[in-house]
């Protein structure tokens, strides 16, 4: 064996080992008749297709989630036994994904976000990201060690479906919001009365609760288009939107939102997705079909996608962030929610949270372990977590005056 094949070969095997030891067991049936034996080829439905994430020479790390998964399976089992391919969405925000994987026909697994199909059991929120709730750090401990995928994983098996957790965005920021004409030096959210007359791209839970507090969330252009990536920036242009979210620094600026005429606020920090899970959806028959081997590879690729794209978001919001402050991009100028309007929120939020599972067996018994989960990592978190929200414009103030590379 060449020595390159041999390091390659060894060190997936090496990663399936390690992950095996800190994974509880799942039940294979490698020794049941019905077990395939030939090269099986799965079809992995995603709508990330990275040429519509392509900015410049750059993926969007969102991107490169599948494509991890995907590639990370094909390398170890070298195609052979065992492969995935893509089988492209069209629309980005729609839970065909999820129904396609449960169907199992066209695709056996998919990449996506469970709260995209909220709309079937509202418990998948738990699944990404939930207004106020845990952050990546805390998200996986409660998904690998607090009992968060056995939870979950009950509820999917109701749809034929297994889910396993393979990217993060990490934190998020709060938004960019455009200033009134002649009022450009005045941050245009200051109480909660600002936010009345806002039209912000903005999906989910956290879109609910912002149209409590009196913004209108808006996902789609005029043309019936879904706001997603490149065209937010057109919609602002057009007067269809004066506020809207995307994910982090990194990518905010790869889109081109700082380049928009009179965006200047962006506001921090993102409460409605402190951090948010993707994840791989496989047909459950379909993965039961696979022998122990092919199951701890597919675990493994999904756990060291979840790692990477992670680290890379962590890595590159960190140091756009700190091009932003040097005044890179222009005069963008960083601007806190009020603590009122934080406060606020974070009720409605509660709120909204409780009436979209209202009755909902499902998200009751998630809810109520993941609350008890969040108490207490709530409570390690803050004796160890030196920067607070309230702290950060003294800190960016005092960045603003030194050398940041």
């Amino acid at each position: 064996m060449k020595r390159k094949n041999f390091l390659a070969t060894a060190g997936g095997a090496l990663v399936v080992t390690a992950l095996s030891s800190c994974t509880k067991k799942q039940t294979s049936t490698a020794n049941s008749p019905n077990v395939i034996k030939a090269t099986t080829t799965w079809k992995m439905a995603t709508r990330y297709k990275p040429e519509d994430f392509k900015y410049g020479n750059e993926y969007l790390p969102i991107a490169k989630g599948a494509k991890y998964v995907r590639d990370f399976v094909n390398k170890i089992t070298g195609g052979k036994g065992f492969k995935i391919d893509f089988e492209f969405q069209e629309d980005y925000f729609s839970s065909d994904v999820f129904s396609e994987v449960q169907d199992g026909t066209k695709s056996q697994c998919g990449y996506t976000a469970a709260y995209l199909s909220a709309d079937k059991n509202p418990a998948f929120n738990f699944s990404t990201a939930i207004p106020f709730g845990l952050n990546a750090e805390q998200q996986n401990a409660w998904l690998y060690y607090g009992g968060g995928l056995e939870k979950l994983r009950e509820i999917y098996k109701e749809y034929g479906l297994i889910q396993f957790p393979a990217g993060n965005t990490g934190g998020q920021m709060g938004g960019w919001f455009k200033a009134k004409e002649g009022t450009e030096n005045t941050p245009p959210i200051q109480e909660l009365k600002d936010l009345k007359n806002i039209k912000m791209r903005i999906p989910g839970l956290g879109g609910e609760v912002m149209e409590v507090l009196g913004v209108t969330p808006i996902m789609q252009n005029r043309k019936g288009t879904k706001l997603n990536g490149g065209n937010i920036t057109e919609a602002f242009k057009n007067g269809e939107i004066n506020a809207a979210e995307w994910i982090g620094p990194h990518d905010d600026i790869k889109i081109g939102l700082h380049k928009v005429p009179g965006l200047k606020y962006y506001y921090y920090p993102g409460w409605w997705e402190p951090s948010t899970t993707f994840e791989v959806q496989v047909n459950l028959k379909e993965w039961e079909k696979l022998s122990s081997e092919y199951q701890e590879i597919f675990r493994a690729a999904c756990f060291q996608a979840n790692l990477k794209m992670l680290s890379e978001y962590n890595a590159k919001n960190s140091q756009t962030l700190s091009e932003i402050i040097n005044g890179k991009y222009g005069d963008i100028r960083l601007q806190p929610f009020s603590k009122d309007i934080l406060r606020e929120a974070q009720k409605k939020s509660l709120d909204v949270l409780i009436d979209s599972g209202r009755g909902n067996a499902d998200f009751e018994n998630v809810f109520k372990e993941w609350s008890k989960f969040k108490k207490q990592t709530s409570l390690w978190h803050g004796i160890n977590d030196i920067y607070k929200p309230e702290q950060m414009k003294e800190y960016i103030e005092y960045l603003k005056n030194k050398s940041i590379s």
